[in-house]
């Protein structure tokens, strides 16, 4: 979401001034950035999609 959108979760909102907390959820959202590039890579690389933009 953040590299489509441009927006960006505020960890201190949930985490407060915990950093262990923190660091948590900003792993946790890095693995789901992670997830979504590689999943448009695949379908990108498929024939089973296409581009149009």
């Amino acid at each position: 979401m953040k590299r489509s959108t441009g927006l960006t979760f505020k960890t201190d909102k949930v985490a407060g001034e915990n950093k262990e907390v923190t660091k948590w959820v900003e792993k946790y959202l890095g693995v789901g950035e992670w997830v979504m590039d590689q999943s448009v890579a695949i379908a990108g690389s498929s024939g089973w999609f296409e581009r149009k933009r």
